[in-house]
């Protein structure tokens, strides 16, 4: 698949027909099933200047137009995944910017992707990563109303620094996403710089990854990718990707009640 220019991802969203781009406010009663419903939760805080944003956009779009992340997708059960994009940063800072997407053909994918392109960022403050598992868990209750996972949910969590707040309520957040049967992993972005400053408390990890291996992630095959500062996205992300959809699969089918 031809890796698209930014001007002819746009144009591809816009020439989406009506429906293709699929949110829970909008769905049909029936809905699709899919091998996997994937939330991607974006850091956006302060400590990421105009460059590293557009470098995380970037590296999504990279992802989603990339042959690599369409193939695994296709060799799945099904051959298609749900996707959606959520931003976060303060207490109060968390939205949905692409909405739930159906992604299972080069259109679809290129959709999502030039959606993630046209996304503008929405907050600019401290990195609470309590509220974005919060408001994911949320979200992909939401996201059951378009497209049912085969094998489950996901949470990506991506981000530069530590939780501002506590650690504490951090883990126990992260505990009841993972009683309610959804699997946290994690992208740390690994900048060089003081991860930790900006959080309240003391921080006993010596490295970022080390923070998001004991703190945020969680859940059946859970893992991370480290991402070597923002230019490093797309790489990341396409590994993470495609190592989520043959973990999903060797977990096997969840059990529904």
């Amino acid at each position: 698949m031809a890796t698209l220019t930014r001007r002819g991802l746009l144009a591809s969203l816009a020439a989406l027909p009506a429906g293709g781009l699929l949110h829970s406010r909008r769905a049909a009663a029936q809905t699709v099933e899919v091998d996997l419903n994937i939330l991607f939760a974006l850091d956006v805080s302060r400590s990421m200047d105009q460059d590293d944003e557009r470098l995380l956009r970037d590296g999504y779009v990279t992802a989603f137009t990339s042959p690599e992340v369409l193939t695994a997708i296709q060799d799945g059960t099904l051959g298609r995944i749900a996707c959606a994009v959520v931003q976060w940063s303060g207490v109060h800072q968390q939205r949905l910017t692409v909405p739930w997407t159906i992604v299972g053909d080069e259109a679809s994918a290129s959709a999502f992707a030039a959606a993630i392109g046209a996304s503008r960022r929405t907050f600019n403050l401290e990195t609470y990563i309590t509220g974005a598992i919060r408001f994911g868990v949320g979200e992909l209750e939401r996201g059951r109303a378009v497209a049912t996972p085969l094998f489950g949910s996901l949470l990506n969590v991506s981000g530069d620094g530590a939780d501002t707040y506590s650690h504490d309520y951090l883990m126990a957040e992260r505990d009841k996403a993972i009683a309610a049967g959804i699997t946290i992993n994690g992208l740390p972005v690994v900048t060089g710089g003081s991860w930790h400053s900006n959080s309240r408390q003391p921080i006993l990890s010596a490295t970022l990854p080390d923070y998001y291996r004991e703190h945020v992630i969680g859940g059946p095959g859970a893992f991370m990718v480290e991402a070597a500062g923002y230019a490093d996205i797309g790489r990341a992300v396409i590994r993470k990707l495609v190592q989520e959809i043959a973990s999903a699969r060797s977990l096997g089918p969840i059990r529904r009640g």
